[in-house]
């Protein structure tokens, strides 16, 4: 049987943990690959899931403690008009909190920017100026012009306040 392949960014934040979507790695029984933009490749699992929030973490299977790492910043902080940089584009924040209702999901409290989101880029980080994380983008369709969602930072935040707990 063929084995279901699907792509996803995310990033990683510190110890080898990665945040990305929960709709990137929603496929039950599967192995999760994470390519670097080396080309290096590592085994990962994932640690936690936030599927109301479209969140979740993996952890990578090595014990190398030199990965790279990027900041987390402070989405409650953010305002309209603020510059932000998602996938080499640079934009602005349109709104602070945007809901969207599909016939799978509703996410509440987004951020909203004019930088378009495609599908592969689900996952990856929505920066502030000094290039920290303040949301995680996410892609709703392969035709949204002048538009893209993250999500908050901040609620990401509560998941890896939970991951302390449970190790």
């Amino acid at each position: 049987m063929p084995r279901e392949v699907g792509t996803g960014s995310g990033f990683i934040i510190e110890n080898g943990l990665i945040l990305t979507n929960n709709h990137v790695v929603d496929i039950d029984g599967a192995d999760y690959i994470v390519m670097l933009n080396n080309d290096t490749e590592y085994d990962a699992v994932v640690v936690n899931r936030d599927s109301i929030n479209d969140v979740a973490i993996l952890r990578i299977k090595s014990s190398i403690n030199t990965l790279p790492s990027i900041r987390i910043g402070d989405s409650d902080t953010l305002n309209v008009g603020q510059n932000v940089l998602a996938n080499g584009k640079s934009g602005v924040i349109k709104s602070t909190n945007f809901d969207i209702v599909t016939s799978t999901k509703t996410l509440s409290s987004l951020l909203q920017t004019d930088i378009p989101i495609e599908s592969g880029d689900s996952g990856s980080p929505l920066l502030n100026s000094y290039c920290e994380v303040i949301g995680i983008n996410v892609a709703f369709s392969e035709d949204s012009q002048d538009v893209g969602f993250a999500i908050p930072i901040n609620k990401a935040k509560a998941l890896l306040d939970e991951i302390k707990y449970l190790k």
